[in-house]
C-alpha cells in the first residue's frame, strides 16, 4: 500500500519521509512516471502536447481584446494576448515529449511567425520576438486495462484503492488548484471511513451479544 513519499529538497540536498493515509498523484505529464513507482506494469495513459509562446511588441494586440485564430494550417490554433503591456502570441498541440525544461523550437517561433503574417495587417519578423519559452499541457488516454476493469472515468487510477488517487487537470497549475480543493474532501472521506468502521465493529459486537 502507498503510504507517503521519501522527497528530496533539490537545492539543500536534504531528504525527509512524509507519511500519509491518502496519496494523490497530481503531476500533471509526469503522472505516468509517478504511477509506475507503485506499479512498474502500469499503463501509459499520458499523451504530452507542447505548447510555445513567443513575446511581440504591444502594437501587434489591442490593449483591451485579445485574437484567436480558430484553425492554422495545420488545424492548430493561435492566439494574441494583451499581457504585461507587450503581445502574447502562441499555440498549442505541437508533439513534444516530457521533460522537467521544455525549450522552444526554431521550427515552432517560425511556424508562429508565419501563422500571424497570414492575419496581421503589420508583417512579424524575427527581430521583433522579445522572449520565447515553451510548456507541456497533456491529455489522458483510455487505458485498455482501465476500460476492463473501471465502472467510472473518476475512479483512482487502475481501480486499485491502494493507489494513489490520479487528478487530470489542463495545466500543471490548474492541475496542483485542484489538489488544494480536494484536500478537505479526503479528510471527510477518511472520517467517514473511521466512523463507518466503528459503526461496523458495534454491529458485529451487538450481533454477538444478541446470539
Amino acid at each position: 500500500r502507498v503510504c507517503g513519499a521519501k522527497v528530496r529538497d533539490t537545492i539543500s540536498g536534504e531528504e525527509s519521509t512524509i507519511r500519509a493515509k491518502v496519496v494523490v498523484n497530481a503531476t500533471g505529464p509526469f503522472s505516468d512516471h509517478i504511477r509506475k513507482l507503485d506499479d512498474p506494469n502500469a499503463e501509459d495513459i499520458i499523451v504530452p502536447a507542447g505548447g510555445v509562446h513567443v513575446v511581440l511588441p504591444d502594437h501587434f494586440s489591442p490593449s483591451d481584446m485579445g485574437i484567436i485564430v480558430p484553425k492554422t494550417r495545420d488545424g492548430r490554433v493561435l492566439f494574441f494576448l494583451p499581457w504585461e503591456g507587450m503581445t502574447l502570441a502562441g499555440t498549442t498541440d505541437s508533439k513534444t515529449g516530457i521533460t522537467m525544461r521544455p525549450q522552444p523550437s526554431a521550427e515552432e517561433v517560425k511556424f508562429i511567425l508565419r501563422e500571424a503574417n497570414r492575419v496581421l495587417s503589420r508583417k512579424v519578423t524575427k527581430g521583433d520576438v522579445r522572449a520565447a519559452w515553451s510548456g507541456i499541457r497533456y491529455e489522458s488516454k483510455e487505458s485498455e486495462q482501465n476500460r476492463n476493469r473501471c465502472d467510472s472515468d473518476s475512479k483512482p487510477s487502475g481501480c486499485n484503492p491502494k493507489s494513489p488517487a490520479l487528478l487530470f487537470g489542463p495545466i500543471l497549475v490548474l492541475l496542483r488548484c485542484i489538489s488544494v480543493l480536494m484536500q478537505p474532501l479526503l479528510l471527510v472521506g477518511h472520517l467517514c471511513a473511521i466512523s463507518a468502521r466503528k459503526q461496523g465493529r458495534q454491529r458485529r459486537c451487538l450481533a454477538r451479544t444478541s446470539s
